[in-house]
C-alpha cells in the first residue's frame, strides 16, 4: 500500500527490543513510529490505541493434546517462547507459579515468524498473540484458547510531538491504523 501511494518512502523495519526501546527510539529520534505496547506519561509521544489483543495456543494438527487440551497436557510439552531480548521467561510462567506449576521452555527465539515451523515439526507449543499467524498458514495448524485465564494487550500505535506536521510520518500512521483496525 505504502508504495502506490508514497513510492519515494523508504521503510527500515527494527528488530523488537521492549517497550521501553520502542519509546527511546521515538525520543531519541531514531524511530518515527512504533507498533507495541506503549505505556508512558511522556506528552511528547503520541499514543493511538489500535486494539486489545489476545493469545492463542498454537499447536500443529495431530498434536496428542489436540483433542484433550487442557493445562497438564499444555504442560506436558515444550513451549517456544518469543523474546527480541532472548528472555527465557515471560509473566505466563509468574501466572503458573502462581498456580504451583511450571511448564518447560524448550526454545526461545526473537521473532514470531520463527514459531510456525517450530510448532509444525514436532509437539511443541507456542503462545503468541492471535494477529501473528497469518491466515494462510492456518490450515497446518490447531490454535486454541490458553487453558488458563492469560490477560491481552493493547496495541498502540506511537510517534513523536516532533513529527507531528511530518506529512510522510502522517501518512504512514495513516496507513498502519488502517492496515490494523480490527
Amino acid at each position: 500500500r505504502l508504495a502506490e501511494s508514497a513510492p519515494g518512502v523508504d521503510l527500515v523495519i527494527q528488530p523488537w527490543h521492549g517497550a521501553t526501546a520502542a519509546i527511546t527510539a521515538l525520543t531519541r529520534g531514531d524511530s518515527d513510529v512504533a507498533v507495541s505496547v506503549i505505556q508512558t506519561r511522556d506528552p511528547a509521544i503520541r499514543r493511538i490505541d489500535l486494539f486489545h489483543e489476545h493469545y492463542i495456543v498454537l499447536m500443529r494438527k495431530g498434536h496428542p493434546a489436540a483433542d484433550a487440551f487442557d493445562l497438564d497436557h499444555w504442560l506436558a510439552h515444550p513451549h517456544v517462547l518469543v523474546s527480541g531480548r532472548g528472555e527465557t521467561t515471560s509473566p505466563l510462567d509468574d501466572t503458573l507459579a502462581a498456580l504451583g506449576r511450571v511448564r518447560r521452555v524448550g526454545i526461545v527465539v526473537p521473532s514470531f515468524l520463527m514459531v510456525p515451523p517450530l510448532v509444525r515439526d514436532g509437539d511443541r507449543f507456542a503462545m503468541l498473540p492471535s494477529r501473528c499467524l497469518p491466515r494462510e498458514t492456518m490450515e497446518a495448524f490447531v490454535a486454541l484458547p490458553p487453558p488458563i485465564p492469560v490477560e491481552g494487550f493493547p496495541l498502540h500505535l506511537a510517534h513523536h510531538a516532533r513529527t507531528d506536521r511530518d506529512p510522510v510520518v502522517a501518512h504512514v500512521v495513516s496507513l498502519l491504523r488502517e492496515l490494523m483496525s480490527p
